[in-house]
């Protein structure tokens, strides 16, 4: 996106696992088919009226040669609030966990060795049947794409606070993964990208004034006294990544507050030496430091710095590649069938 490398690799698996569902019936069990064979037809309500959520995630090689995804059913439970929220099929869990299995069986060439990088899964339901009319679809396609994840490093970007445009406001879509969201921010993106900045931080819809999310991730503002992060009020994501990282925070013994954070009281504490560090955190990206917050006016935030990021940015790879214990059940192995396809490279 923008001015940020790409974090994904250049191959797109050639197989897609695809489980048809009909109102009457169900869905069918997952099966895997050529890429090019899962387009969507044009009078789609997916196509028409941006009828689909989504989700990501990611599959790693562990140092013994096995592979798992990183908190795959905490996946499946937002795409399954994400899928009520725009009256798409509920995906019983079961069913999520096996096809994103069955994505990486097929595509396990693409997974690469131990600490080199990951396989990307972009689990997406859509609504499959033709009509134009604004009704929820009697046919939908759950299907699952991968691609080639690259090994992550810890970068700092630049957000520029957002006051014109929005991207979601209470009652809407802003904590459901659809495409709608990122199709609308992008314009804003745009205007970032030409001032110099990697990406937006916005603000909310009412009265632009507390910070929501950045474009790409929700954020983190640690200051002398405890770390703090908006809260989830329907507006913004509730990332996966997020709510890891608050546990493992809370693990340090680091005080963790979800509330509503004005931007003039991050710019006072700023101002007054409080702020430590700012960083965001995504599935895409992992742990982002941020260096600077622009203001209107040429103005900016900028964090005194610190070594938080830098700490947490190592635990979360540690925890996602299975170097250290898995406390929580976070890691979901794949089936033994896998394990002997491919080693990796």
């Amino acid at each position: 996106m923008g001015v940020i490398p790409s974090i994904l690799g250049p191959e797109i698996g050639e197989l897609v696992v695809v489980a048809e569902h009909d109102s009457s019936r169900g869905f069918s069990a997952p099966r895997a088919v050529a890429r090019r064979d899962a387009a969507l037809p044009l009078a789609s309500p997916t196509v028409q009226y941006a009828l689909s959520v989504f989700e990501g995630l990611k599959a790693f090689r562990g140092a013994a040669g096995g592979l798992h995804t990183f908190r795959a059913s905490a996946h499946a439970q937002r795409l399954r609030l994400s899928a009520e929220r725009l009256c798409l099929p509920d995906v019983p869990e079961p069913l999520f966990l096996r096809a994103c299995a069955m994505a990486v069986e097929e595509n396990v060439a693409l997974v690469p060795a131990h600490g080199r990088g990951s396989l990307y899964l972009r689990p997406t339901l859509v609504g499959s049947e033709e009509y134009l009319g604004v009704r929820t679809a009697r046919t939908h396609q759950l299907s699952v794409v991968v691609t080639t994840g690259a090994a992550l490093e810890l970068r700092t970007l630049r957000l520029r606070a957002e006051r014109d445009f929005i991207r979601a406001a209470p009652g809407g879509c802003g904590a459901a993964k659809t495409g709608a969201n990122y199709a609308g921010a992008l314009l804003a993106q745009k205007r970032a990208h030409a001032a110099g900045y990697d990406d937006v931080l916005w603000l909310d819809a009412i009265h632009r004034r507390d910070v929501g999310e950045a474009g790409t991730m929700n954020v983190f503002f640690v200051f002398r006294d405890g770390v703090v992060t908006p809260a989830l009020d329907g507006t913004i994501l509730a990332g996966i990544t997020r709510d890891t990282t608050i546990v493992l925070l809370r693990e340090m013994g680091r005080d963790v507050v979800e509330r509503t954070l004005p931007l003039a009281e991050i710019e006072s504490r700023a101002r007054a030496g409080e702020l430590l560090e700012i960083f965001g955190t995504s599935t895409a990206l992992r742990l982002v430091r941020v260096g600077e917050i622009g203001l209107d006016g040429g103005g900016a935030i900028r964090p005194i710095g610190g070594d938080l990021a830098e700490r947490l940015f190592r635990q979360l790879a540690d925890e996602q590649e299975g170097r250290v214990p898995d406390r929580h059940g976070w890691l979901e192995p794949i089936g033994a069938r896998v394990l002997t396809a491919a080693h990796g490279r």
